[in-house]
């Protein structure tokens, strides 16, 4: 469990900081920059999902 919740809190830090960057460099509407971060969240975790699968079961090994 302590290994999902450091996994959900990780990708909530990601997505808030990419919002906030969004927000003030790229565009000044909340929305679109909130889409755009999860967008990217998405994909992050879509091609890191072996890494944390891997990385689960071996969390549950111990």
């Amino acid at each position: 469990m302590p290994f999902l919740l450091k996994e959900i809190l990780k990708a909530g830090g990601y997505i808030i900081l990419l919002t906030l960057v969004l927000y003030y460099f790229a565009d000044n509407k909340l929305s679109t920059a909130f889409i755009i971060a999860l967008i990217c969240q998405v994909t992050l975790f879509i091609f890191d999902f072996k890494k944390i699968k891997n990385d689960y079961k071996a969390s549950k090994k111990q």
